[in-house]
């Protein structure tokens, strides 16, 4: 490649990267700003909303119970071995050493979200959650070993190779009622009502829905947690 076209190159990449950093700041700007609006003071577009999620027909979770209107479990199970390897030693000569392998593998996982609403004093609105950027409750925890029920009560996994017979179960959750921050883009829905697809949820106490990373991250531009912004 020449020296010129080399220079251009890196040219056109960093009037790229600083464009794209100008929209993303730009868009990040947009959000701060944003007010919260209650439920009856919506307008088409993007909004962000504070209220309690609520649902006429909440699940149970699946590993604590926790009645909720979005959840995702997962079970791990923790693995080792020795691993023989060979190196040359500062001598020029070939040595052979062995090592202790350890970590993590997920082998199973699931969940369940559905329209839920969001409630306020001056009314609900319908919250569609799917594909949006949750912060969620930890509402199950537990590390347990072959004696515990657990173990091979909620998964028909077969235990993985180099087990060392402990699995780990951990789940998140919406819970009914939480107060949530919601960050999306209200649309009208079929029977003429709005309803709002969501990018964002953070629960009370942990920052404002729109309080994120810069719009894009991992996503591109135009994009925020995901969804795209329109």
């Amino acid at each position: 490649m020449s020296p010129t076209l080399a220079i251009l190159i890196s040219g056109i990449l960093a009037a790229a990267c600083v464009f794209g950093g100008f929209i993303a700041l730009r868009k990040k700007r947009i959000i701060d700003d944003l007010p919260t609006s209650k439920t009856q003071g919506v307008f088409i577009g993007l909004t962000e909303l504070k209220g309690q999620a609520e649902s006429e027909n909440p699940f149970n979770a699946y590993l604590s119970g926790t009645r909720c209107v979005w959840y995702a479990w997962k079970i791990e199970e923790h693995w080792s071995k020795t691993v023989t390897e060979t190196y040359t030693d500062n001598k020029g000569h070939l040595q052979t050493r062995t090592r202790t392998e350890t970590g993590w593998k997920q082998i199973d996982s699931g969940g369940e979200h559905t329209p839920f609403y969001l409630k306020d004093d001056t009314g609900v609105i319908r919250i569609v959650p799917e594909g949006a950027d949750i912060q969620a409750k930890s509402v199950f925890n537990e590390t347990c070993g072959r004696d515990n029920p657990l173990y091979f009560n909620r998964t028909s996994a077969s235990e993985i190779a180099n087990s060392t017979h402990k699995r780990r179960f951990s789940e998140t959750a919406l819970p009914l009622h939480t107060v949530l921050y919601v960050l999306g883009q209200a649309r009208e829905r079929q029977d003429d009502r709005l309803g709002i697809d969501a990018v964002a949820l953070r629960r009370k106490g942990t920052g404002r829905a729109g309080a994120l990373d810069a719009p894009g991250k991992g996503a591109g531009h135009d994009t925020f947690c995901g969804r795209r912004l329109r």
